[in-house]
């Protein structure tokens, strides 16, 4: 049905103003789905949050989510095997806490990013992403 009307489109038996209308309908279609996709991946798009949008947003208990920063200096403390550490982008800071094995990179005053849920009134990590600058050094090649 829908490929007769179609290709009878491309006849000349339908005339112009219904193919205009046609076309019309088809157009308007594919912008209306256009738009209800990008309202829907709006909160999807962000690759991590900073502490100070989520301090703007309101965030669900439970809700997951990766957030990006520098670990405060003077901020690591470590208690019963549970890390906790302030995430910070120099406006806010946002209380994290973390079990598990730390990336070799992961350093106070260095750039993270944690992937983890919120509860309460803190961030509990499930993954921790030391990032590194972008200066590459190989090790030192012998040859022999």
């Amino acid at each position: 049905m829908i490929l007769r009307l179609i290709s009878n489109l491309f006849k000349s038996r339908i005339p112009s103003s219904q193919r205009f209308w046609f076309w019309v309908l088809i157009g308007g279609l594919l912008s209306a789905s256009l738009y209800l996709i990008l309202v829907s991946l709006e909160d999807s798009i962000i690759f991590y949050y900073t502490p100070s949008e989520i301090s703007q947003k309101h965030i669900h208990n439970g809700q997951r989510l990766r957030i990006g920063g520098i670990v405060k200096p003077n901020s690591l403390t470590t208690n019963a095997g549970r890390l906790s550490f302030l995430l910070t982008d120099e406006k806010e800071d946002l209380y994290v806490t973390y079990k598990g094995t730390l990336p070799s990179l992961f350093k106070e005053g260095k750039g993270a990013v944690i992937q983890g849920r919120f509860e309460k009134e803190s961030f509990q990590a499930q993954q921790i992403l030391a990032k590194h600058d972008e200066n590459y050094t190989p090790p030192k090649v012998t040859i022999r």
